[in-house]
């Protein structure tokens, strides 16, 4: 499976539109830092480092999974004697590399606007290891479920028109059947929901649990997406 994590991200550092969406991904972040009066705390500018980071995930996973496809060379990966599941996890894995590489940027340009807002930087270890690795698991379940539609779903518009609306009206959507069902409390296991409440810095036990669900379900749809990898005609 390293071989296939290394061959991916050899690609990605050298694919010229990785590199357009991270300085894409750079002037949103400055250009939202510079029209925005409101000062925020060091904490918060920590907690809310991936807020808009999935938009770009969409892009990123997608590319990744519909690469090969698009080259003409799936084929030849999947006969060069590794097994089809290394493959899916391997471009996964490399996905989420890279998304976490835009993860990076804003996390490093949210802190930079905080404390040259005049923030006090408080140096809570603790927190910001959590938050941090909490929104990295975000990031992750995002991904997932944006390679598993680029995965599937061989049109690039459509399965980024797919992730945009998941992440858009994913909380709305998760509400309405909660509602419909009579199920109180569906639309806060939305991965979208959890999110906003760690960007709220309500990192609280009921909040790490919420993650956790969502976490463990998430990771069943990557076995969903391998599997139906295993299971597809390649020509």
């Amino acid at each position: 499976m390293h071989k296939v994590v290394k061959a991916e991200l050899f690609k990605l550092k050298r694919n010229k539109a990785y590199w357009f969406i991270l300085l894409l991904s750079f002037g949103i972040y400055l250009a939202l830092g510079l029209m925005t009066d409101e000062k925020i705390s060091f904490q918060d500018a920590i907690a809310s480092s991936a807020s808009i980071v999935p938009l770009f995930s969409a892009l990123v996973a997608i590319s990744v999974a519909q690469a090969d496809y698009n080259d003409g060379t799936m084929k030849n990966v999947v006969s060069a004697g590794i097994s089809r599941t290394s493959v899916y996890i391997g471009k996964l894995l490399a996905a989420y590399i890279g998304c976490m590489g835009i993860f990076l940027i804003e996390a490093i340009m949210s802190v930079g606007f905080s404390v040259y807002g005049g923030a006090t930087v408080t140096m809570d270890a603790f927190f910001i290891i959590k938050a941090v690795l909490l929104q990295a698991v975000v990031v992750l379940n995002y991904t997932v479920i944006f390679f598993l539609l680029g995965s599937i779903i061989h049109s690039a518009a459509l399965a980024v028109s797919l992730s945009f609306a998941y992440y858009l009206f994913g909380a709305f959507a998760f509400g309405y059947v909660g509602s419909f069902l009579h199920i109180s409390g569906l639309a806060d296991y939305e991965l979208g929901s959890v999110a906003t409440a760690i960007e709220q810095v309500n990192v609280n036990t009921v909040t790490m649990l919420h993650l956790g669900i969502v976490t463990i379900i998430i990771l069943f749809f990557a076995y969903i997406g391998a599997f139906c990898f295993n299971r597809q005609e390649i020509k």
